[in-house]
């Protein structure tokens, strides 16, 4: 929505209160005036209830990768979001931790993810967090629900304690509302169909109290990994694969779910930066075998067309998330180092052939200079052969060292053509990389990060 739209509608809001006998029938959804769908559309709160076309379709725009947190070995699920749209919390599938990935504001790149918590006797299948980020709930292997506290967001989280529903377990894919008050999560029925069930406590802490089925069933399709909109208006849920989502009636209860026409699981939408993350399995694209995280724009004002911003002077990476800048004039690791910092950039990062391939192109050929750096401060003799996990090289940006094509016999710790340690990466014309002595100089790319809101 554009903001002088939604100042007038919360200038609206603040000076008029809905009356019960505003409402519309409670025994539907709640419908206003569908906005037209056009680019640049916005929105109106014509009910007065301070949201906006509810009822109305959903649009989903393109999605992006988040090839930032690929670049683990580690398959990632159950995505979601601080309600400062900061933190993205996930879990590693393989070895059931709870990880945390970091963005410094809404237009920039999650960095790598780190780890939160973990459990030594039970893995984390799935997880789920309140707006505190001080209660996480989770599913086990055992298909059992589980909780776990920490007093603030820099301490540890303790031992999981067995949460108690009316229905028997098994329970899988919990989710907690913002206001940690409302749990969902799926059970099968007698004939082993899988369906969404809600149950509600009076406050954090509490017990939660007896289980309902939260949406219609029609008697064929599974409901999973189902996910409470940030305001509460609306249940995602995934069904055979696709996403679906359901708008909450006047009653509490929600209305039958209605595709959205992606394909996707662990579906997190945040309505207020109007962007839904979730999870497809071992997309093409990704450098390792993984399952994928997927972010894109989602709003039902028909305005959800990304932006596109170009990159000046030079060329988009394979996935779009950055831009490469060829700089032609030879100088050492460190102060080709500094002249990329002082654009706002960092040294090029090789995560996959395709970036190789795109400096390479933009140096023309030329070996130049990556932000790979053997990270030890007394670098001894590195070969391969006694050393293959990398010999300490790391990147510039802390993304983890997982694409090393290596030059056969590299890295050597030698530069024929200059003396001393060779403890900085170069790239080659034929996409291999190998060690050369910092203070060679050398022409390089430097990357920076595109806008990639909406």
């Amino acid at each position: 929505m554009r903001r002088s739209s939604l100042i007038l509608a919360l200038a609206t809001l603040a000076c008029t209160t809905p009356r019960d006998d505003d409402r519309r029938d409670a025994s539907v959804a709640l419908i206003e005036q569908c906005t037209s769908q056009r680019a640049g559309a916005t929105g109106f709160d014509d009910d007065l209830d301070g949201a906006i076309d509810e009822g109305c379709p959903l649009f989903v725009g393109t999605p992006m990768p988040l090839s930032e947190l690929h670049r683990s070995s580690s398959p990632l699920l159950s995505p979601w979001l601080s309600p400062d749209k900061l933190r993205l919390y996930l879990v590693k599938s393989d070895t059931g931790e709870l990880v945390v990935a970091h963005r410094r504001s809404r237009d920039s790149r999650f960095g790598a993810p780190v780890l939160v918590a973990r459990w030594d006797d039970v893995p984390v299948v799935a997880a789920t967090l309140g707006s505190d980020e001080l209660e996480v709930i989770v599913a086990t292997p055992t298909a059992a629900l589980a909780r776990a506290t920490r007093a603030s967001r820099e301490d540890a989280f303790g031992p999981l304690e067995p949460i108690t529903l009316t229905i028997a377990p098994p329970h899988h894919h919990p989710s907690i509302s913002r206001d940690g008050r409302e749990l969902f999560f799926v059970t099968a029925d007698a004939s082993g169909l899988f369906l969404v069930q809600r149950a509600v406590r009076s406050a954090r802490g509490e017990p939660f109290g007896p289980a309902e089925p939260a949406l219609v069933s029609d008697g064929t399709t599974n409901q999973l990994t189902p996910s409470l909109s940030d305001d509460g208006r609306t249940l995602f849920v995934s069904m055979n694969g696709a996403l679906a989502s359901a708008d909450r009636l006047a009653t509490g209860t929600f209305a039958a779910p209605v595709l959205i026409g992606t394909l996707g699981i662990f579906p997190h939408v945040d309505v207020r930066t109007r962007e839904m993350f979730f999870v497809t399995q071992a997309a093409a694209w990704s450098p390792v075998p993984s399952a994928t995280v997927w972010r894109a724009p989602i709003c039902r004002d028909g305005a959800c067309a990304q932006r596109t911003i170009e990159c000046e002077g030079g060329a988009p990476s394979p996935d779009g998330q950055h831009c490469y800048v060829a700089i032609r004039t030879p100088l050492s690791w460190d102060d080709a180092r500094a002249d990329c910092e002082a654009r706002g950039a960092h040294l090029v990062t090789i995560a996959s052939a395709d970036e190789a391939a795109v400096a390479v192109f933009l140096q023309a050929g030329a070996v130049q200079w990556t932000g790979g750096f053997d990270a030890r401060e007394d670098a001894p003799e590195c070969n391969l052969a006694i050393a293959p996990e990398g010999c300490a090289f790391a990147w510039i940006d802390d993304e983890p060292w997982l694409y090393a094509p290596w030059a056969a016999g590299e890295p050597s710790n030698a530069d024929l053509l200059a003396t001393g340690d060779a403890n900085c990466a170069a790239l080659g014309a034929d996409g291999t990389i190998d060690d050369r002595a910092c203070d060679t100089a050398l022409p390089f790319v430097c990357e920076s990060e595109r806008a990639i809101s909406w």
